[in-house]
C-alpha cells in the first residue's frame, strides 16, 4: 500500500543520506528517555548503517525532523528471522513534538514492513519506565525481558533491563489506519 505523507520520507541509502542521518542523531541524542553518550550514539550509528534500515523524515526546508530505526530480524537470529520487524529507535525534534510527523513516522513504519513481508513487530522499552510500560501495555505484549551487565553497555545507557513487546502487524496497521482517519 502506498500512503501520501506531510513529511517528506527519505530511505537513507548514500552518503549523503546518512550523513544527514549522524547529525540529526548526534543533535538531538538529548532527547531520549535516558540520553546517549557520545559513544553510545557513535555505536548504534555505525550498527544502524551496517545491519538497520534508518527512514528520516524532512519538513519542507529539507530538514531533517524525525527518524526512524528499524531491522528486519532480529539481532538475537543474525537478522534470519525475517517475519520479525524490528522498530529500534523513533526520534522526533523535540520543537516537532504534537505535529503530524509522528504520524508520518508511523505510516513509514507500516509500509517498510508490509514491503518486507514482515508479519510480527517488536520493539523494546526500558522495564523501569512506567509511562512506557502502560502505553505499551495497551498496544502490544511482553515476549521477553532482556538483561544487560551495566559494566558492558554503561556507554550506551544507564538502565539494565528492558521488555521487548510484539504485536501482530495486521493491529499495528489497524492502529496506524485508525489514527489516520482521525486526522483527516
Amino acid at each position: 500500500m502506498s500512503y501520501s505523507y506531510t513529511y517528506r520520507k527519505v530511505i537513507c541509502s548514500n552518503d549523503d543520506d546518512y550523513e544527514m542521518f549522524t547529525r540529526f542523531f548526534m543533535e538531538n541524542r538529548s532527547s531520549f528517555y535516558h540520553p546517549y553518550s557520545v559513544k553510545g550514539v557513535l555505536f548504534i550509528i555505525e550498527n544502524s548503517i551496517r545491519c538497520g534500515n534508518i527512514i528520516l523524515l524532512l519538513n519542507e526546508l529539507d530538514e531533517p525532523v524525525g527518524l526512524i530505526i528499524y531491522y528486519i530480524g532480529t539481532r538475537q537470529n543474525n537478522y534470519e528471522d525475517r517475519h520479525v520487524g524490528y522498530i529500534d529507535f523513533i526520534l522526533i525534534r523535540k520543537d516537532y513534538h504534537g505535529t503530524r510527523v509522528f504520524l508520518d513516522g508511523m505510516k513509514a513504519i507500516l509500509e517498510a514492513m508490509e514491503n518486507a513481508g514482515v508479519k510480527e513487530i517488536r520493539f523494546c522499552a526500558d522495564s523501569e519506565n512506567l509511562y512506557l510500560r502502560v502505553l505499551y501495555a495497551k498496544l502490544a505484549k511482553v515476549v521477553d525481558r532482556v538483561h544487560y551487565d551495566k559494566q558492558s553497555r554503561e556507554y550506551l545507557v544507564t538502565y539494565t533491563e528492558e521488555d521487548v513487546y510484539s504485536m501482530k502487524l495486521a493491529d499495528y496497521a489497524r492502529i496506524v489506519n485508525r489514527f489516520l482517519k482521525r486526522k483527516q
